[in-house]
């Protein structure tokens, strides 16, 4: 049997990828998002938010749809997103200095309520060097929430269990009165990711 078939009989016995089809969200990380707010209460009526890694965009439309008054959402990602409404889509490089400043300066002076972060990066196989990365990625992500949050505001980070996880989470307590570590249903058993939950930022008077 092919790769192809293979994950398609996979994905054709996962629950939440049937159910986000049936229920139009773009992908099944859509139950992530959805049971990390159930969790914390992190999304609330009429916020602006940073959704990091958002391609195809269940959590930016996730936030779109459930999400009442006036939602500005950002999305960034290297790979192309249709247009969801409320929601500023920039494609580039997170890890490219240029495109870093330039998302910096869109959002310059906005009050971001929440910077989320579903990134990974591509897998070599090579376990020392995937995890790096992945520390790598979500350091970028505390720092864009460091540099936009706005007093109080929250902060949401996909993690790969590993080498450099508990220093990232040490130094993110420096940052927030509350963090704490969260593995939704929805993801499958056999990752080995789990998800920071940040709140409430110090903001930059320390």
């Amino acid at each position: 049997m092919s790769d192809k078939s293979t994950w398609r009989r996979q994905q054709n016995k996962d629950i939440y990828f049937r159910k986000a089809i049936d229920e139009g969200w773009r992908s099944r990380a859509v139950y992530k998002l959805k049971q990390i707010n159930e969790k914390a209460q992190i999304l609330k009526n009429g916020m602006t938010c940073i959704d990091l890694g958002s391609s195809p965009g269940s959590w930016s439309q996730f936030v779109s749809r459930e999400m009442s008054g006036d939602v500005q959402i950002f999305a960034v990602d290297l790979i192309p997103m249709d247009r969801i409404q409320s929601v500023n889509f920039m494609q580039g490089d997170f890890t490219d200095k240029k495109f870093y400043s330039n998302l910096l300066e869109v959002i310059k002076n906005r009050e971001v309520d929440l910077v989320m972060s579903d990134m990974a990066p591509n897998i070599s196989g090579i376990k020392v060097s995937d995890q790096a990365k992945s520390i790598y990625l979500a350091e970028l992500a505390r720092a864009i929430a460091i540099e936009t949050l706005k007093d109080k505001g929250n902060f949401v980070c996909k993690l790969f269990q590993g080498q450099g996880m508990d220093q990232f989470v040490k130094e993110t307590r420096e940052q927030f009165e509350k963090v704490n570590l969260f593995k939704p249903q929805a993801s499958r058993k056999e990752s080995s990711e789990i998800f920071l939950i940040a709140k409430h930022f110090y903001g930059q008077s320390i």
